[in-house]
Formats: structure tokens, sequence, C-alpha cells
């Protein structure tokens, strides 16, 4: 038999063509959640969006974060990411507003901020001279980027940074927290006994920054 006359017996209804990849909506952050999570992109709907080539997608959150994330109903240890995020840690970014936990990272970044009445970015000094590179690096300019965190505060802080200093604020989504995902593509990053469980950094990707190799800005 010719392959055209198998191609002509083959029973059309059972065929599934390709999935094509869900159409990516602009980034449209919900002016009613405290930390501006996507309404289109979220952990609700994250599913449909993963294992893009035309997305970066970044965790904010720190490996082990010295702020006292249980206060709030959170943990200070990354237990857990979604399936092709890299760890960029929005501590080593930027300054750091109004996170109501004790011991809130205040050690070196890339940018120190300040912020107008309405709490939008003012200014963003960079404290380094490859404070803005290293941004570029992690957070394409030719990609949309997806940032989650745990809560959503991180990824928020993240993409207000980024959309400051010049990038697409429409391709820049916070896609929320970590904390709340009910789906199936989380990599569990624990490993251990109950009651000592401990974190596996290794089972993850992330942005290696060594500050005492970058060369300050002069006067910072």
């Amino acid at each position: 038999m010719s392959q055209h006359e198998a191609d002509a017996t083959t029973d059309r209804s059972t065929f599934v063509p390709p999935a094509a990849p869900c159409p990516l909506p602009a980034a449209r952050p919900d002016q009613d959640s405290p930390f501006g999570v996507d309404l289109g992109v979220n952990m609700t709907t994250i599913d449909r969006y993963l294992g893009r080539s035309d997305v970066a997608y970044r965790d904010a959150r720190m490996l082990h974060d010295p702020a006292d994330f249980s206060a709030t109903g959170g943990e200070s240890e990354l237990t857990s990411v979604l399936e092709g995020f890299k760890v960029a840690p929005y501590p080593y970014l930027g300054s750091i507003r109004d996170l109501p936990v004790p011991g809130v990272y205040d050690g070196p970044r890339l940018y120190d901020l300040t912020w107008d009445d309405t709490g939008a970015i003012a200014s963003a000094t960079p404290r380094y001279e490859e404070s803005l590179a290293i941004l570029e690096d992690v957070f394409p300019r030719d990609q949309a980027v997806f940032i989650a965190c745990g809560a959503g505060a991180y990824a928020g802080m993240a993409r207000d940074l980024l959309a400051f200093l010049g990038w697409d604020p429409s391709r820049l989504y916070n896609v929320g927290g970590v904390w709340g995902y009910a789906g199936a593509h989380a990599i569990d990053l624990t490993y251990g006994p109950e009651g000592d469980r401990r974190v596996a950094a290794w089972r993850v990707e992330g942005v290696a920054l060594e500050f005492d190799r970058l060369h300050p800005v002069a006067g910072r």
C-alpha cells in the first residue's frame, strides 16, 4: 500500500492535530490585587502557558529568605517551583518596600529605589556598573517575562522595576504566588524525613550574583 493510500484509509475522526500554543494575552495587572497579579495569566491559568519558547520564566524568591514569611502563612524556604522557572531573587535586584514581615533582607542589591506618595517608583539608582546588563541578561527584552514568587509581592516589585527601567509592561506578567498553586507542574525541592525536611537547591536553576566581583558605581 502506498503512503497516499494509507493516508486515504486513516480514520480522520481519530486524528488529533498538534496542540497550538495558547495565544498569549497582553499583561493586565489586577488593580484590586495588592500586588498587581495578572488577570489573564496567574496561578489559576498558568498551566496553559508553560513550556513556551517566547516566554522567560522567573521565580523572584530567595532560596533561603531571612524574612519570616511564616508570620503571614508563607514559607521562608524555597520548597517548590513551577516547571521551567529559573530563580532570580528580587531582593538581589532592588530595594524592598512595605513587606509586612520581620527580618526583611537588606543586603547587596543591584538598584536602590525610592517611591512617590502613590507608591510608584520615583527613582532606581544602580549600585553597580553591571546592574542594567545583568537585568537584561536575566529578563530578556525580546521575550514575554512571567514572574512568580510566594504570594505575589516580590513578583510585583520585580515587574515594577523592569517597567520603570524601560521594559514593555504589556509583556511583563506578575503570575502570582506559588504558595497558592494547585496544578500538576510543581517541582518539589524538599528531601529528608518528616520533621527535618531540607531544601534540595540543586534541583532548580538559579541566577548566581557575586556582588564582590561587580564594580560599584562611584559614590555608591
